[in-house]
């Protein structure tokens, strides 16, 4: 065996804490064969050469009562952090890589062939040749289709199964009759891989030449768990955490039209009006006039109030029952406005946003992130997968009407705020 060693280094750039692990073919195990590695921590391991091996990440593991450890995702079934030989229960997200002897020519690739349960990269330092790397950035587990989801008890998708692990058919598992590429081409399920990580391992006979990285001379390599998407965070009303502020704006403008309409008979609000009364300019400040706010509350329906505040009732739109309700099922980028071009926002940014936004609406305080961890969640990695998952929240729980995608004749019945009405002499 040669002297020469790949020093990699495996880093966790997702918001939540995961334990890596490996495995080696044939050979003896790497010193690390599973580990604890926290938000924004790396951890090194060298790997002699030759050598060829797998690294992957568990999510969401714990001890129980008897000191067993396990995952509910990409477990390894060793009951320890160590897998000590054993592979990942599929569906897991693989790095698979082939270290050449004496500096020869490495193979690597990110393979969804066993499923996929979060975004990974592997990035070579130094060598020469390609040396690309290779990646997987998107949260497929927001697109997975619902024959393949892995669901956790909360109901929230935690990782997506390959058609063969979920089927256990042969033209999805490439076995005979169908083991030959001219017999076992591209399905409808591997194809939300391939267009969702196009330079992943997909399905067995993936033959496309970006899914295969290869670098000579002896690199180093990087394993990065939870990559940074590419561009720069959007600025969309998705992010839910706007929620709250509209709610009291919301009713620091219906409570001055009732105020008006007291002193003057009529109401009529205009930005001026409201910056008398808050300061300051609003160029961008949302103002409903009264007869539009009897149409979103339904003339004030006893349906939609939802309780009675120290100001008076308070009534119930829809926009935050409607957006948990998508991310429930995944479609979250329902919620962008349909005149933006596809190309004009990051899908990943998009669910960050509203998953981030949901957290800070939660109706337990201690369920809400803090204001560090939400600017962490939104200056970092573009997922949130695998991290704390929104309850739904309650004020939403009475709502039982499905919310269909809003139309402009029920835009009001879906995008909603809290308002509350102002009691006379208050």
């Amino acid at each position: 065996m040669s002297a020469h060693a790949a020093k990699i280094t495996v880093t966790n750039n997702c918001p939540y804490t995961v334990w890596p692990a490996t495995i080696t073919n044939a050979q003896r195990e790497l010193s690390l064969t599973g580990f604890k590695l926290a938000s924004k921590a790396s951890q090194s391991v060298d790997a002699p050469s030759p050598w060829y091996g797998r690294f992957w990440a568990r999510t969401r593991c714990s001890t129980n009562a008897t000191g067993k450890f396990s995952c509910e995702t990409a477990d390894c079934g060793s009951g320890h952090v160590a897998c000590n030989g054993t592979g990942a229960v599929p569906p897991a997200t693989l790095v698979e890589m082939t270290i050449a002897a004496n500096g020869g020519q490495d193979f690597y690739d990110v393979s969804l062939v066993d499923g996929f349960n979060l975004p990974v990269s592997v990035a070579p330092q130094g060598g020469t040749g390609e040396c690309k790397a290779s990646t997987c950035l998107a949260n497929i587990n927001a697109a997975c289709p619902a024959r393949l989801q892995v669901k956790a008890a909360d109901g929230s998708v935690i990782s997506c199964n390959n058609a063969c692990v979920a089927f256990r058919e042969p033209k999805y598992c490439c076995t005979p009759p169908n083991d030959q590429p001219g017999t076992c081409p591209l399905t409808e399920y591997a194809l939300v891989f391939v267009q969702k990580c196009p330079q992943a391992y997909s399905y067995p006979y993936d033959d496309s030449p970006s899914t295969l990285r290869t670098c000579s001379g002896g690199p180093d390599y990087v394993i990065t768990f939870c990559p940074d998407g590419k561009g720069k965070p959007i600025k969309l009303i998705v992010s839910l955490t706007v929620v709250c502020f509209i709610g009291v704006l919301g009713a620091i403008v219906f409570g001055l039209c009732r105020m008006r309409a007291k002193q003057k008979g009529e109401i009529k609000v205009t930005r001026d009006t409201l910056q008398e009364y808050i300061g300051g300019k609003h160029d961008e400040l949302l103002i409903y006039d009264f007869e539009t706010i009897l149409l979103a509350t339904d003339n004030f329906s006893i349906e939609n109030k939802l309780g009675h505040g120290g100001f008076g009732p308070v009534y119930r739109l829809g926009l935050l029952a409607y957006a948990w309700q998508l991310w429930k099922e995944g479609r979250e980028l329902e919620l962008v406005d349909e005149m933006l071009a596809a190309d004009s926002y990051s899908a990943p940014e998009v669910m960050k946003c509203v998953h981030i936004g949901l957290l800070c609406v939660q109706d337990n305080p201690t369920d809400r992130p803090s204001m560090p961890d939400v600017i962490f969640m939104l200056n970092g990695s573009t997922n949130v997968i695998g991290g704390p998952q929104p309850k739904q929240p309650l004020f939403t729980i009475q709502n039982s009407v499905s919310h269909p995608q809003p139309q402009p004749s029920n835009i009001f019945h879906t995008n909603e705020a809290t308002m509350t009405m102002i009691n006379e002499g208050r």
